[in-house]
């Protein structure tokens, strides 16, 4: 047990100008943080339009995303103004922050030889955001009341995450499997999908089985967001422990572990189920060493990092005397480590560019590993690959500074209460006047509980304005509200039970809490074992969390300044207002605009107006391109309206000179030019074989190119091509979708026969 230190008193010396602003700048950073990890971004609709299908709700795209991202830099051109206005806030240096910059500059240069620029784009941006948000935290979390705050956003969020998944569970998934039962042909041409193909197998297994994804876009990603947060909740309850509150304050908090394991178990994601064992070992481990001296906790370090090394080279061994893992889930992903590393050494020092790696993964892939995938399952994997080893050596760096400064770094007394108090919210009683009296008698400051609220609303509202699309029936836009009004409540509940002093319900708890900072940094630690072999890491709202917690845990050990520097405050502001301006202006605004006519042109095009559709289109790439996407519907919609002229084949021209590593597009162009009245054979064939060049283990697209080889009267090497499909297509998993049926494989070899 610790000894508890004196409460400070609402201090009264700092200004209130530099007050409002910190108080601004986390409001607005945590109300960014709970909108994301309470929504699903996508980069593009992952359902294909056609003509004369219903209008579904519209998701979060990239429109939303660079919006999000351009707002997270506000907060950090606060907290610059505030450290120029006031020399006693100064900021706090980290290298471990310069580090993580270091990576966001490689990304965001990467985009220069990046295939996708709107992937690249869209995602080094976000990681400019994610930099921004770790060093934000680490400015804001300077003594133990901010610490504890953002632990009780925490434990908020855990709970809108639980009870979402609890809804989805008991409700959602039951009506989802029925109306899948009734109208499957209707859902499958709304989303333009073959009853046989493989996108459509996989939703149909995601569906019947009922697997839970959270907000997420996998439920391997919503467990390790639940283990992360489980583990602040854990840290909350020991704190209280310790701090020898009455039982009640600790167990209320700790009995949201039960629906919380419920919800891990629903996941069926074997990682989230067996990292918190790993969490548990470490516990025991804090439990059994105490005192924590300086040596003892770099001796932990070190030991931490050797087993992790040791672990890692011992998969490594397996993986290669093998062939494969020790369970059918690991041998998938070693096999996406092995196409990695082929990629890897084709691109060893500057990397394919961030957010590439699932157009240079088909060219690389086994044949058995038909699943093409978007990221390796490996943190540390698609950050080498994507970034090659300038940008990996420099996140590995962030990696072991960030943890060198959460872990070893600790303060050397647990009841120390100095720092640099922010005054983020009261620690002591205001008026008696705001105060009010629940049935069992504990007054509760009204202020005491403002700022968690003001929080929750804020983050709802901003959830409200990104994912809520009022085009559709007033019906199911209530029943929105309603489900965020239910989330809102439960946050707020959630977050005033950790805020609020034991001692007096009056006031916020401001006492030291080392073993709430030990505990972030398990729960950090956990996130990134979960993230060796899952992406979660690189979805938006899961990031954000995770440099939340380790910030956090780093930015309460950090001492203060002796001499603050003015200079540093007044560069790092003019930086983030360069930044802030220039983003705005060449990529906020255009994307946020052609997204808007992209989604006219949606519309059009499923009310059955394709020329329309095309129009907007255009007028979409014109303002973005280099987002191929946008030309390509273009091409579509043209075909819809039976426009098969210069435009159609200029539209495809564009989206391939925009993205020239996109299999589909040279299909398309391919079969477009092949029913053109007077074909041109080698162009067909030339984009054909670009299309197996860069995916060579998809057996459809070699049937495609045999196909109009023997069109074009080329017998020999129609007839090698069709056996080459034949040897692919054996290739690949007996249960694998994707392999040719018995009708396919007849087919595939009658006309072999019919060619000798």
């Amino acid at each position: 047990m610790t000894r508890t230190a004196t409460i400070p008193d609402y201090d009264t010396s700092i200004p209130l100008l530099a007050k409002w602003l910190n108080r601004i700048a986390l409001v607005l950073t945590l109300a960014i943080l709970i909108a994301r990890l309470t929504m699903l971004e996508t980069l593009r609709d992952p359902s294909a339009v056609s003509p004369n299908t219903s209008i579904p709700p519209r998701a979060p795209g990239a429109n939303t995303s660079v919006l999000l991202d351009w707002l997270s830099l506000l907060p950090a051109v606060l907290i610059c103004l505030r450290a120029g206005l006031f020399s006693r806030l100064a900021l706090v240096g980290s290298a471990a922050a310069v580090a993580l910059a270091g990576v966001a500059a490689w990304a965001v240069l990467s985009t220069a030889w990046a295939g996708d620029k709107l992937a690249a784009v869209v995602g080094a941006f976000h990681l400019v955001s994610l930099a921004t948000v770790f060093w934000t935290i680490l400015q804001l979390t300077r003594d133990w009341l901010s610490l504890r705050l953002l632990a009780a956003v925490s434990v908020g969020i855990l709970l809108v995450l639980v009870v979402h998944g609890a809804l989805y569970t008991t409700i959602d998934a039951a009506e989802l499997r029925r109306n899948w039962v009734e109208h499957k042909t209707e859902l499958l041409q709304q989303r333009n999908l073959e009853a046989d193909s493989f996108a459509a197998h996989q939703l149909e297994r995601k569906i019947i089985s009922g697997e839970v994804p959270g907000f997420a876009a996998s439920p391997n990603t919503y467990g390790a967001q639940l283990v992360l947060l489980a583990f602040v909740l854990i840290g909350v309850s020991v704190q209280r422990i310790c701090d020898r509150a009455p039982a009640g304050w600790w167990i209320v908090p700790a009995l949201a572990l039960l629906p919380t394991v419920w919800m891990i178990y629903e996941t069926d994601s074997r990682t989230a189920l067996g990292t918190p064992v790993l969490g548990l070992i470490f516990c025991a481990i804090l439990l059994g060493f105490r005192p924590f001296s300086p040596g003892r906790r770099r001796f932990f370090f070190w030991l931490a990092l050797a087993v992790a090394l040791l672990g890692m080279a011992a998969l490594v061994a397996h993986g290669l005397h093998h062939g494969t893992l020790f369970h059918d889930s690991l041998t998938f992903r070693w096999r996406y480590w092995v196409a990695s590393w082929r990629i890897f050494v084709d691109h060893p020092w500057r990397g394919v560019g961030w957010n590439q790696f699932g157009q240079y993964y088909v060219g690389t892939r086994l044949p058995i590993a038909a699943e093409e995938i978007k990221d390796p399952h490996n943190f540390l994997v698609r950050v080498f690959v994507e970034l090659g080893l300038v940008g990996g050596v420099m996140f590995v760096l962030w990696l072991l500074r960030a943890g060198w400064e959460a872990a070893v770094n600790v303060l050397a007394s647990e009841t120390d209460d100095r720092l640099d108090p922010l005054d983020l919210a009261p620690t002591a009683p205001l008026v008696t006047s705001a105060r009010a009296s629940n049935a069992t008698g504990v007054q509760i400051d009204a202020r005491a509980l403002a700022l968690p609220t003001v929080i929750g609303v804020a983050g709802i509202l901003l959830n409200i304005f990104c994912t809520i699309d009022w085009s559709q029936e007033a019906a199911y836009n209530g029943f929105e509200l309603l489900k965020r009004l239910l989330y809102l409540c439960v946050f707020v509940l959630g977050a005033s039970i950790v805020v609020l002093d034991p001692r007096d319900a009056s006031r916020c708890d401001a006492r030291p809490a080392p073993w709430l900072v030990r505990f972030m940094v398990i729960a950090a630690a956990l996130f990134l074992v979960h993230n060796s072999i899952d992406f979660s890491l690189w979805e938006n709202g899961a990031g954000l969390l995770f440099a939340m917690v380790l910030a956090a845990a780093i930015g309460v050990q950090k001492p203060r300044r002796a001499r603050p520097a003015l200079l540093q405050p007044m560069l790092l502001g003019a930086g983030f207002l360069a930044v802030l301006t220039v983003s705005l202006l060449i990529l906020v605004i255009p994307i946020r605009s052609a997204e808007s006519i992209a989604q006219d042109g949606d519309d059009a095009l499923r009310r059955g107006r394709a020329e329309f559709a095309a129009d907007d289109y255009q007028d979409a790439f014109k303002a973005v391109p280099y987002n191929g996407d946008y030309a390509f519907r273009e091409a579509q919609a043209l075909l819809y309206a039976g426009v098969s002229g210069d435009r159609t084949a200029k539209s495809l021209d564009q989206a391939i000179a925009a993205d020239p590593l996109n299999v589909g597009y040279y299909v398309t162009r391919a079969e477009f030019n092949r029913r053109s009245p007077q074909p041109n054979a080698e162009r067909v064939l030339a984009d054909l074989r670009k299309a197996v060049a860069l995916n060579p283990n998809e057996v459809q697209t070699r049937i495609t190119l045999a196909d109009a080889l023997a069109g074009f009267g080329r017998k020999a090497e129609a007839r090698a091509a069709y056996e080459e499909s034949l040897k692919y297509n054996e290739l690949l998993h007996p249960d694998e979708p994707k392999r040719l049926n018995p009708a396919g494989l007849a087919d595939v070899r009658r006309k072999i026969d019919g060619l000798r």
